[in-house]
């Protein structure tokens, strides 16, 4: 058998009318009163429990599910490119060839040595345009020596040769010379016919001989 529908039961909330609750549940109002002991001219407060007659009752109005909202995918984030640090310039040996005074390979040298390295670098940060000849006749002056204008091959008068180069040498072949900086560059000027004065590597000068300067 079917066990018979169970009577419900609404809480009184401010605003309520018994009428209004028999409405709401669909049930007949004089079997709302009834069920509950009441009458048309009953009073009834907020908190107060009104039954509702199975018999006299619809079922109450399911509430409306709302449909599930479709939530779109969020949009990707594209992750920024990681763009990697440009190289430092090298001054390795060997590296190549530098113009600028950042690029300068650091000499530890003193005593006429130190003078003639300063004095060629001192050039090459000024972008000096000249010859060969000039550079180390004006690196021979800022160390106090006197000098004329000189071809390659006088400048074996101002020192001994030596097997090593090191730090301050002149670095003299049958058509150039240069000042020895260490760390295998050289600085010279009118190389390969450019007047420029640059920073390159000694191996850019085949056969080389080198003159140490006394002091």
């Amino acid at each position: 058998a079917v066990a018979p529908a169970a009577d419900a039961t609404h809480t009184v909330v401010a605003g309520d009318t018994l009428g209004g609750i028999a409405a709401t549940y669909g049930a007949d109002l004089t079997a709302v009163l009834a069920a509950n002991g009441l009458s048309l001219a009953s009073i009834i407060f907020p908190g107060d429990t009104v039954v509702i007659p199975a018999s006299g009752a619809a079922q109450a109005p399911a509430q409306a599910v709302s449909a599930p909202v479709a939530v779109a995918p969020a949009a990707e984030v594209q992750q920024a490119a990681v763009v990697a640090p440009a190289p430092a310039v090298s001054t390795a040996p060997g590296s190549g060839v530098y113009l600028a005074s950042a690029d300068i390979t650091p000499v530890a040298s003193s005593g006429v040595a130190g003078t003639l390295v300063a004095s060629a670098q001192a050039q090459l940060q000024a972008g000096a345009i000249q010859d060969c000849t000039v550079l180390v006749e004006n690196a021979l002056r800022a160390a106090g020596i006197s000098v004329g204008d000189l071809g390659p091959s006088q400048f074996f008068q101002f020192g001994s040769t030596v097997a090593t180069p090191a730090a301050g040498d002149i670095v003299i072949t049958a058509g150039h010379v240069a000042i020895y900086v260490g760390g295998g560059q050289v600085i010279s000027s009118g190389m390969n016919g450019s007047n420029l004065t640059m920073q390159h590597p000694l191996s850019d000068l085949p056969g080389a001989s080198f003159v140490r300067v006394a002091g």
